[in-house]
Protein backbone atom coordinates (compact mmCIF):
# COMPACT_ATOMS: atom_id res chain seq x y z
CA UNK A 1 0.00 0.00 0.00
CA UNK A 2 1.43 3.76 -1.27
CA UNK A 3 0.89 6.70 1.34
CA UNK A 4 -1.73 8.25 -1.24
CA UNK A 5 -3.96 5.02 -0.42
CA UNK A 6 -3.19 5.90 3.25
CA UNK A 7 -4.08 9.08 2.96
CA UNK A 8 -7.24 8.48 1.01
CA UNK A 9 -8.61 6.14 4.07
CA UNK A 10 -8.16 8.55 6.48
CA UNK A 11 -9.80 10.84 4.05
CA UNK A 12 -12.69 8.64 4.23
CA UNK A 13 -12.85 7.92 7.73
CA UNK A 14 -13.13 11.50 8.72
CA UNK A 15 -15.60 12.79 5.77
CA UNK A 16 -17.68 9.32 7.38
CA UNK A 17 -18.15 7.86 4.03
CA UNK A 18 -18.76 4.37 5.53
CA UNK A 19 -18.66 4.78 9.13
CA UNK A 20 -20.15 7.41 11.30
CA UNK A 21 -18.24 10.99 10.96
CA UNK A 22 -16.10 11.11 13.83
CA UNK A 23 -16.28 14.61 14.39
CA UNK A 24 -20.05 14.71 14.16
CA UNK A 25 -20.69 11.70 15.95
CA UNK A 26 -18.16 12.84 18.93
CA UNK A 27 -19.56 16.20 18.99
CA UNK A 28 -23.31 15.09 19.69
CA UNK A 29 -22.40 12.93 22.44
CA UNK A 30 -24.33 14.27 25.62
CA UNK A 31 -22.07 15.13 28.93
CA UNK A 32 -24.12 12.89 31.12
CA UNK A 33 -23.31 9.85 28.81
CA UNK A 34 -19.90 9.74 28.85
CA UNK A 35 -18.84 8.35 32.09
CA UNK A 36 -22.04 6.01 32.19
CA UNK A 37 -21.18 2.25 31.95
CA UNK A 38 -23.25 0.33 30.55
CA UNK A 39 -23.49 -3.48 31.06
CA UNK A 40 -21.78 -5.44 29.92
CA UNK A 41 -19.48 -2.95 28.30
CA UNK A 42 -15.39 -3.15 29.85
CA UNK A 43 -15.14 1.04 29.35
CA UNK A 44 -16.74 4.23 29.16
CA UNK A 45 -17.30 6.37 25.96
CA UNK A 46 -14.88 8.50 28.33
CA UNK A 47 -12.37 5.71 28.42
CA UNK A 48 -12.54 4.38 24.96
CA UNK A 49 -11.79 8.16 23.45
CA UNK A 50 -8.80 8.29 26.11
CA UNK A 51 -7.75 4.61 24.80
CA UNK A 52 -8.32 5.63 21.27
CA UNK A 53 -6.06 9.28 21.14
CA UNK A 54 -3.60 7.43 23.59
CA UNK A 55 -2.85 5.20 20.80
CA UNK A 56 -3.20 7.83 17.56
CA UNK A 57 -0.02 9.81 19.68
CA UNK A 58 2.15 6.59 20.04
CA UNK A 59 1.57 6.26 16.19
CA UNK A 60 1.77 9.88 15.18
CA UNK A 61 5.13 9.88 17.49
CA UNK A 62 6.65 6.84 15.91
CA UNK A 63 6.19 8.82 12.95
CA UNK A 64 7.22 11.95 13.61
CA UNK A 65 10.96 10.17 15.84
CA UNK A 66 9.36 11.23 18.56
CA UNK A 67 9.29 9.85 22.30
CA UNK A 68 6.55 7.25 22.67
CA UNK A 69 4.21 6.59 26.10
CA UNK A 70 4.37 2.97 28.06
CA UNK A 71 1.83 0.86 26.72
CA UNK A 72 1.60 0.24 30.73
CA UNK A 73 -0.03 3.95 30.83
CA UNK A 74 -3.33 2.85 28.29
CA UNK A 75 -6.61 2.52 29.45
CA UNK A 76 -6.77 5.84 32.39
CA UNK A 77 -10.28 7.01 33.57
CA UNK A 78 -9.29 11.05 32.75
CA UNK A 79 -12.20 13.61 34.27
CA UNK A 80 -15.06 14.44 32.19
CA UNK A 81 -14.24 17.53 31.91
CA UNK A 82 -11.34 16.48 29.48
CA UNK A 83 -13.75 14.96 26.96
CA UNK A 84 -14.33 17.87 24.62
CA UNK A 85 -10.28 18.52 24.13
CA UNK A 86 -9.97 14.51 23.49
CA UNK A 87 -12.96 15.07 21.05
CA UNK A 88 -11.00 17.30 19.46
CA UNK A 89 -7.67 15.96 19.33
CA UNK A 90 -9.05 12.87 18.15
CA UNK A 91 -9.64 14.54 15.08
CA UNK A 92 -6.91 16.87 15.01
CA UNK A 93 -4.57 13.67 15.00
CA UNK A 94 -6.98 11.98 11.81
CA UNK A 95 -6.40 14.91 9.80
CA UNK A 96 -2.69 14.87 10.75
CA UNK A 97 -2.19 11.68 9.68
CA UNK A 98 -4.17 12.63 6.17
CA UNK A 99 -1.84 15.12 5.76
CA UNK A 100 1.40 12.98 6.42
CA UNK A 101 0.19 10.42 4.41
CA UNK A 102 -1.01 12.85 1.36
CA UNK A 103 1.80 14.89 1.23
CA UNK A 104 3.74 15.72 -1.97
CA UNK A 105 6.91 14.10 -0.10
CA UNK A 106 6.09 11.80 2.32
CA UNK A 107 8.18 12.33 5.17
CA UNK A 108 8.89 10.36 8.24
CA UNK A 109 11.28 9.45 10.85
CA UNK A 110 10.70 5.38 10.51
CA UNK A 111 13.26 3.02 9.48
CA UNK A 112 11.27 2.86 5.76
CA UNK A 113 8.62 4.13 4.08
CA UNK A 114 6.92 0.90 4.47
CA UNK A 115 7.11 0.95 8.38
CA UNK A 116 5.56 4.13 8.45
CA UNK A 117 2.50 3.16 6.01
CA UNK A 118 1.82 0.32 7.90
CA UNK A 119 2.12 2.52 11.20
CA UNK A 120 -0.52 4.42 9.87
CA UNK A 121 -2.81 1.88 8.41
CA UNK A 122 -3.12 0.59 12.30
CA UNK A 123 -3.80 3.82 13.55
CA UNK A 124 -6.37 4.03 10.65
CA UNK A 125 -7.93 0.64 11.61
CA UNK A 126 -7.79 0.94 14.77
CA UNK A 127 -9.41 4.61 14.83
CA UNK A 128 -12.43 3.16 12.79
CA UNK A 129 -13.44 0.58 15.21
CA UNK A 130 -12.95 2.60 17.97
CA UNK A 131 -15.57 4.91 16.35
CA UNK A 132 -17.67 2.03 15.63
CA UNK A 133 -17.38 1.12 19.33
CA UNK A 134 -17.80 4.63 20.25
CA UNK A 135 -21.18 5.24 17.89
CA UNK A 136 -22.70 1.89 19.28
CA UNK A 137 -22.14 2.85 23.23
CA UNK A 138 -23.87 6.10 22.23
CA UNK A 139 -26.89 4.67 20.63
CA UNK A 140 -27.25 2.69 23.74
CA UNK A 141 -26.84 4.89 26.52
CA UNK A 142 -29.35 6.75 24.72
CA UNK A 143 -32.34 4.16 24.45
CA UNK A 144 -31.45 2.73 27.78
CA UNK A 145 -32.21 6.25 29.38
CA UNK A 146 -35.63 6.45 27.26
Amino acid sequence: MDPKTVSETFRQIIAGDDIPAPEGMLRTISAKYVTKRLPGFPYTILENLWHAVFWQNIWLNKIEGKKVRSFMEDWQSPDPSEFPALRKEFVANLEKARKIAGARAFRHKMKSDSAAVKTLVSMSIHDSYHIGQINLMKRALRKSTK
